[in-house]
């Protein structure tokens, strides 16, 4: 039979695969059963092994506890009486050495040898922990002593494995040819059918066995392949039209991909190698900037940077090393434009051709720009935080740890990344407490310390507790949650407490003494309180009663100038008037630097022309330069704005002052005035120069001149008089008005005093100012009442109104009340305000209100008041007075004041005169 079993029979292909099959099956079985019975055999030996290990085990851990360690040795003589067993011993954990043997038996066993050359043996160990003692309890068997009982068990296997392969080789050679034959003839049949032999004839096989079923099925295919000949034929003319359809239909699929490629902005080029040429779709071209169908590929190259553009020409020309296909992104110089594009080379079955993609990532690059420096600032703020960050999972488990909580727990990043939290820092007595915390968080959603500031205590890596200021808060991120804590070391600041508190025990003895202190210090504060308003009414007074009789000489001398009398009495009646303007002078810097000091003056905003201001203060200051042969000339730039908003008033004073005081000083030479202006902003800066070529000021009293009552020569022998006050008050105004004031001297040579304020611009419409009211003539003869406590004053009044008016006098509010009701024909009321029973602003308010309750005309009423301080006009205008004049009254004053008022109204009194 041998000489048919070759290699294209039948019967030896059926053959031999059945026994391959059998003798891989046989020896498998051989190698695998006995090792199986030998694992599973020293598996139940080692198990033997672990449970004497726990039983010694219990016992050591009794005996270290009570510390007999005698009863160590006598513990692992319970295996005595056990089987087969080499040796046993109690192991101690040394921190100086390996381990360290506390008791061994039998007596002298090597157990040192054996547990370094532990693949002679099967030990079994079970770990003890008692009192301050850590280690392991082994008992050991030698593997020699269970080989022979092993190889006793697998002999009867290798004895069945043999006979079995050999009768199973046997059976499968007399199947295989059984099967073979008809095999064969089957072959046969299916080459005729292969060659296209239709009509061949097969014989039907009545058998049932598979044989038979595949040689009808045989025959069964015959008639179906020629069947399905017939019908191929007409599929294939079928096919060449679908061919045309799917044609048409994937050029429109190429259509759509090429519209997707171009949204997606993804462009594809060749490279052929032979003529060094680069072809490139549309977007790969609107990507790289290039216009042209074909472009060399050196072109496209230049775009890169030096390292990319050398390795692509590598991977173009040359193809890329084994393991380095070229897929990155790189970025593309186009003249002054960057594009970031990612760039992939594809192999292709011809070596000549070198397919690539190219697509624009720019707005990825962006973002990932973006999330670089925003973990950046992460990073940064972690690092320079000066509180500790620590962060957990919803496992407990550190996955942030900054470098504020490494120097303040002693712990490093690399120690505590990755670990639990709990045995780092928190106090053993919290551990349960905290998991218990994160659990009820993870099912509840609440935790009452969570989003709060607390204290606890905290452990370091040397053992010692701290105070921490904690406050932790829950993240959420997507389905899962963090933890992260912000820990502050606070235990200086509650050692401050602790201090503090014992500091508030001490201070508690010495409270008395301070509120005591505060008592007597309340009283100083009275008593200065009050004396400060006795300054405040005393001036208030003061004024009061030297403007009365000043009003009298004042008026009287200015009705005396009006008579027309000889040349020498006008002289005599000037030298009052000039005395008495000084005195007023006097009296009104007092009033000012008492406004100032208690911060009760306030500045008016009214259009003004600054250059008018500057030429009435001329015109005002000639008749004291005229005697002393001296120059004075103002010079104004031309591009001064013609109105400005400011304090008009408060202006012509700091220059008064400041001018008044050059000419007094100047005896030879002149004074000299220039004004200019800045913008600053949308506001406008005032700068004037005083110049004169007087007696100047010593250097060291530069320093000096601007404080209160200070003048250059004290001494009683001193050539020129007045109060110290006019430079402190024009130093003050300035301030107040948003500016500064600086003076340069040299002694015998003069002085120059330079001063700026702030005003606004205004427009011309807003500088709605009347001037000419101030000297329009009153054109008829008025009733006037005049209600005057003060003789004097009335005669005052009487000289300055003139024989034209007709004058009518109350002593007090009350006569005047009186004589109202009585008559109803004024034009006007010039009301003193201080007057006995009844004054001038309760008097007011009671003709305001007959007025109203009678229906009468509304008349005029001017305060006539010796109080020239802000607060007391007010109050005159509060009880219904239509305007102000403070004492001394000057004629000119008081007739442009009065037209002003009576202009508004009717002619309502019909004069008889």
């Amino acid at each position: 039979m041998m000489h048919r079993l070759n290699l294209n029979n039948i019967t030896f292909n059926i053959w031999l695969p059945y026994a391959a099959s059998i003798l891989f099956v046989t020896a498998v079985m051989g190698v695998y059963y006995p090792s199986r019975q030998e694992e599973l055999f020293r598996a139940h030996q080692l198990e033997a092994l672990n449970h004497l290990s726990r039983t010694v085990a219990l016992g050591v851990e009794i005996s270290l506890e009570l510390e007999n360690f005698e009863g160590l040795t006598r513990s692992i003589e319970y295996i005595a009486n056990e089987d087969k067993f080499t040796f046993a011993a109690v192991i101690l954990d040394n921190p100086q050495h390996e381990y360290e043997i506390l008791a061994r038996y039998p007596e002298g066993a090597a157990v040192e040898t054996a547990l370094q050359e532990r693949s002679d043996y099967l030990i079994g160990e079970q770990p003890f922990s008692a009192s301050n003692f850590r280690g392991k309890v082994i008992v050991a068997m030698d593997k020699a002593t269970s080989d022979q009982t092993i190889a006793e068990l697998n002999r009867p296997i290798y004895y069945l494995l043999i006979a079995s392969f050999f009768a199973t080789i046997l059976l499968s050679l007399v199947f295989a040819q059984r099967i073979a034959r008809p095999i064969m003839e089957i072959t046969s049949h299916a080459q005729a059918l292969q060659r296209g032999e239709y009509q061949t004839e097969i014989p039907l096989s009545q058998g049932k066995d598979e044989i038979g079923v595949l040689q009808n099925a045989l025959i069964s295919l015959r008639d179906d392949l020629h069947q399905r000949k017939m019908e191929n034929d007409h599929l294939t003319a079928n096919l060449e039209s679908m061919i045309s359809q799917r044609t048409a239909e994937l050029s429109q699929t190429l259509e759509d991909l090429n519209r997707v490629q171009g949204v997606a902005r993804l462009g594809t080029f060749t490279f052929l190698r032979d003529l060094q040429l680069l072809k490139m779709s549309p977007i790969a071209q609107e990507i790289t900037g290039q216009d042209q169908s074909q472009i060399g590929y050196e072109d496209f190259l230049d775009l890169l940077d030096r390292g990319d553009k050398e390795m692509l020409r590598s991977c173009l020309t040359q193809g890329c090393p084994e393991g380095r296909a070229f897929k990155q992104d790189v970025r593309l110089w186009a003249g002054d434009q960057t594009t970031w594009a990612s760039i992939i080379l594809e192999s292709f079955h011809d070596d000549n051709i070198v397919l690539g993609i190219i697509q624009d990532v720019s707005e990825r690059k962006h973002a990932e720009d973006a999330l670089r420096a925003s973990e950046t600032r992460k990073a940064g703020i972690l690092e320079s935080a000066l509180d500790c960050i620590i962060t957990i999972d919803a496992a407990g488990h550190i996955i942030e740890w900054n470098p504020a909580s490494e120097e303040t727990f002693g712990y490093t990043y690399a120690e505590v990344i990755g670990q639990p939290l709990t045995p780092f820092i928190i106090p053993s007595a919290m551990h349960e407490d905290h998991k218990k915390g994160i659990a009820h968080y993870l099912t509840t959603g609440e935790g009452p310390a969570l989003n709060n500031r607390i204290e606890l205590p905290a452990l370091r890596a040397d053992g010692s507790e701290l105070i921490v200021e904690i406050a932790i808060v829950p993240i959420k991120t997507g389905d899962s949650v963090i933890f992260t804590a912000y820990l502050r070391d606070i235990n200086d600041r509650k050692e401050a407490e602790r201090e503090i508190q014992r500091l508030n025990e001490n201070l508690k003895n010495r409270v008395v003494e301070q509120q005591q202190t505060a008592e007597k210090m309340r009283l100083i504060a009275e008593e200065a309180e009050a004396a400060n308003k006795a300054k405040s009414a005393f001036l208030a007074n003061t004024s009061h009663e030297i403007r009365t009789p000043i009003n009298a000489v004042m008026g009287m001398a200015q009705a005396l100038r009006e008579e027309g009398l000889d040349s020498t009495v006008n002289e005599q009646i000037d030298t009052i008037l000039g005395a008495s303007e000084s005195l007023l002078g006097i009296i009104n810097d007092l009033l000012d630097l008492s406004k100032i000091e208690s911060e009760s003056l306030s500045l008016e905003s009214a259009p003004f022309d600054p250059v008018e201001v500057f030429n009435k203060v001329q015109q005002t200051l000639a008749s004291s330069v005229e005697p002393k042969g001296i120059s004075f000339s103002i010079f104004a730039d031309t591009n001064l704005p013609r109105q400005v908003k400011g304090d008009a008033l408060r202006l012509r004073q700091v220059l008064l002052n400041l001018a008044s005081n050059a000419i007094k000083f100047t005896e030879i030479g002149g004074v000299e005035i220039r004004l200019t202006s800045q913008t600053d902003g949308e506001d406008i800066m005032l700068e004037c120069e005083v110049r004169d070529t007087g007696s100047g000021i010593p250097a060291d009293r530069l320093d000096a001149i601007f404080e209160p009552f200070t003048q250059v020569d004290n001494t009683i022998t001193r050539t020129h008089g007045g109060t110290g006050l006019g430079l402190s008050i024009a130093k003050r105004l300035v301030e107040i008005m948003g500016g500064t004031i600086s003076v340069e001297s040299q002694l015998g040579r003069g002085s120059t005093f330079r001063f700026e304020i702030r005003v606004s611009p205004a427009d011309l419409t807003e500088a709605d100012i009347d001037e000419e009211i101030a000297v329009a003539p009153l054109l008829r003869a008025l009733h006037i009442l005049v209600v005057e406590d003060n003789k004097f004053n009335r005669h005052v009044c009487r000289a300055l109104l003139g024989k034209k008016h007709h004058i009518a006098e109350a002593v007090n509010g009350l006569e005047a009340l009186k004589l109202l009701r009585t008559r109803h024909d004024f034009d006007l009321i010039l009301m003193d305000v201080q007057m006995p029973e009844m004054d001038g602003l309760s008097a007011t308010v009671e003709i305001r209100r007959l007025e109203t309750q009678h229906g009468w005309p509304r008349i005029p009423v001017i305060a006539l008041t010796a109080n020239a301080m802000d607060a007391d006009k007010q109050l005159a205008l509060d009880a219904g007075m239509d305007d102000f004049i403070s004492k001394p009254i000057r004629r000119e004053t008081l007739l442009a004041i009065i037209a002003q008022n009576v202009d508004k109204l009717p002619n309502r009194a019909q004069s008889t005169t």
